[in-house]
């Protein structure tokens, strides 16, 4: 017995050791079998045949951008994994490059997660992607505050085979490109989307604009500057596109728009349609020019956006702000201040406490006349008054000033009741007479006494 125990005790020893955080020791190479494109293969992997692959995150890749809902989702589904069994995770694209690296196209989010949790749990395989490195502040914390959550739900697992079934039971369906063009990535990039967390207008604007873009340098250029914009501007990118220009380039055409439209903002900065034959040329970077595909686009955004970061500076803008953001003065003052942006771009700060008295009083009269204030009956009417369309044919601002102010039909003065229309009229008040000394023009400070003082 003394020789027969040991042996025996040794024998269900080792046959229960948990042996889940291993290397993976499965099929490690992809087959990558063709489909009908030559550049497209299709395979389906475990999570541990695409940890034993080098993966890399290209730099046109948005952020890591998963918070505790879509950490917390995944953990759960991973809980459903059968023990002997197959569990499937959705589809992961890559693109193979010639060194025989693989960046993620699609699956990021999942990926690092997915990561994260083996790390945690103990694998001891390859896992490339705890060596690649977030440049975005934002991309780091999310990653930080994850990997405290994982922590957590791991100290609280009682499944001592998790890591073994993530390895060897998670499937996915794997799209491989194996061309060298990144044009065909970001096609496949822009169709894709992470679990839990859709795309936005901006993450597919740059996929989109960066197929037009054939020079890889140039590309990976491009991709790096829009995401230092998105990460570091991404209030004054999504002001300057979504709301001011967006408005702007569809009052100059007369067109109505749904402002809850999913993608809005991407379809109207997708490239427009041209003719082959005949090359775009001579683009000026009128905010209702047409836009071309690619480089063109990432210029405008970004010159547009610089322009706004001075213009919401102004004294003019800052008091507009100040004084209409109470009750809902609010959605008057954000037309206002869109209307007078265009008037900045035309003219920059000349006149500029002149065109807001001017364009203020014409968008005023909505107020006198409407018991409610509805967003797009605002919108409509700032659309219909075509001071757009003023500011765009003014050689210079005193055409501008001049037509505007005689459109001017209906006064604040004349309210006699107490209510919302009056409290407005009252706040155009403190406003201008915070601004008046900024006036030069005789006329403008005319109407501002006959009106307000």
């Amino acid at each position: 017995m003394s020789i027969f125990d040991p042996i025996i005790k040794d024998f269900f020893e080792k046959k229960h050791q948990d042996t889940s955080t291993d290397a993976y020791n499965g099929v490690i190479e992809f087959h990558e079998c063709e489909l009908e494109s030559e550049h497209v293969s299709l395979e389906t992997c475990s999570l541990g045949q695409l940890f034993s692959n080098h993966l890399v995150i290209p730099d046109y890749q948005r952020n890591y951008c998963w918070e505790e809902k879509q950490v917390k989702d995944l953990w759960h589904s991973l809980k459903e994994i059968p023990a002997n069994g197959k569990y499937h995770l959705g589809t992961i694209i890559l693109q193979k490059d010639i060194t025989g690296n693989y960046a993620v196209i699609d699956g990021q989010q999942r990926l690092v997660t997915l990561t994260l949790i083996c790390r945690q749990l103990g694998y001891k395989g390859e896992m490339s992607l705890l060596k690649q490195s977030f440049r975005s502040t934002a991309s780091r914390q999310h990653v930080a505050n994850n990997r405290f959550q994982i922590e957590q739900y791991c100290k609280r697992s009682h499944d001592e085979k998790l890591c073994g079934k993530l390895i060897n039971n998670l499937i996915f369906s794997v799209l491989i490109l194996t061309d060298s063009r990144l044009d065909l990535a970001y096609t496949f990039f822009s169709n894709e989307n992470s679990k839990g967390v859709p795309l936005t207008d901006y993450d597919l604007l740059k996929a989109h604009h960066l197929r037009f873009v054939f020079n890889e340098k140039q590309a990976e250029h491009l991709a790096g500057k829009w995401n230092s914009l998105t990460n570091q501007k991404y209030r004054l990118l999504d002001t300057t596109l979504s709301s001011h220009l967006f408005r702007l380039r569809k009052w100059m055409r007369k067109r109505d728009y749904d402002s809850s439209q999913k993608l809005r903002t991407k379809e109207e900065f997708s490239a427009a349609l041209i003719i082959p034959e005949i090359p775009p040329f001579g683009e000026q970077f009128e905010y209702y020019e047409k836009i071309q595909g690619g480089t063109h686009f990432f210029a405008y955004a970004e010159h547009f956006v610089g322009l706004f970061d001075r213009f919401e500076h102004a004294n003019s803008v800052e008091a507009l702000r100040r004084h209409l953001k109470w009750e809902s003065h609010s959605r008057y003052a954000d037309v206002i201040e869109t209307l007078l942006f265009g008037y900045f771009l035309k003219f920059g700060t000349q006149y500029l406490a002149e065109a807001l008295f001017c364009i203020a009083g014409y968008i005023a009269q909505h107020r006198y006349t409407s018991r409610r204030a509805l967003s797009y009956k605002i919108r409509e009417f700032a659309k219909n008054s075509e001071i757009v369309m003023m500011i765009d044919q003014a050689s210079s601002p005193t055409f501008f000033l001049a037509e505007c102010l005689a459109g001017i039909k209906i006064s604040g003065k004349d309210i006699d009741e107490q209510g919302i229309e009056l409290r407005f009229y009252h706040r155009l008040q403190d406003l201008f007479l915070e601004l008046n000394e900024e006036f030069t023009d005789s006329t403008i400070i005319e109407h501002y006494n006959n009106e307000y003082a």
